[in-house]
């Protein structure tokens, strides 16, 4: 076997190995957000499994300084539960922002809260708007709590 075969076979089996991981993450989210919008609730199973993924994610592509990525998501946790115990965040939404920002690294931290925020703040705005509760039931949103308004 020479030099090249070997690299471009170990290089497709990595690309297979992320492409999966991809794939499994992706999955774990769209179940996320699914089961957030129709119970408002994040199941911790979800939050381990995506927490689990992560060393296999970094022993796989060899992601950047882990250090660096546990101390960005320690700070955007604390940042959490400083907004979970005023009341602006579930405890769910805090544990996931953190295990989202180690997969983030450092330098995704600001797009990911960035674009959670505006994501968090049109839903506020749809959950607000009078169209809500007509079109709420017909996608499943918040099973059970169509008449919340907070």
């Amino acid at each position: 076997m020479t030099v090249d075969h070997y690299f471009f076979t170990e290089l497709a089996e990595t690309d297979i190995a992320r492409a999966s991981l991809i794939l499994v993450y992706v999955g774990l989210l769209t179940a996320t957000a699914i089961i957030d919008l129709r119970r408002f609730i994040i199941p911790n199973s979800l939050i381990v499994a995506l927490l689990g993924l992560w060393p296999v994610w970094v022993a796989v592509t060899g992601a950047g300084p882990v250090s660096h990525a546990l101390i960005g998501a320690a700070l955007v946790f604390s940042f959490g539960l400083v907004c979970y115990s005023r009341g602006y965040m579930g405890g769910g939404d805090v544990k996931l922002i953190a295990v989202l920002a180690l997969w983030a690294t450092p330098a995704g931290l600001f797009p990911l809260i960035l674009y959670t925020s505006v994501a968090g703040g049109v839903l506020s705005i749809f959950w607000l708007s009078p169209i809500r509760p007509r079109l709420a039931p017909v996608i499943g949103w918040a099973e059970g709590q169509r008449d919340n308004t907070h």
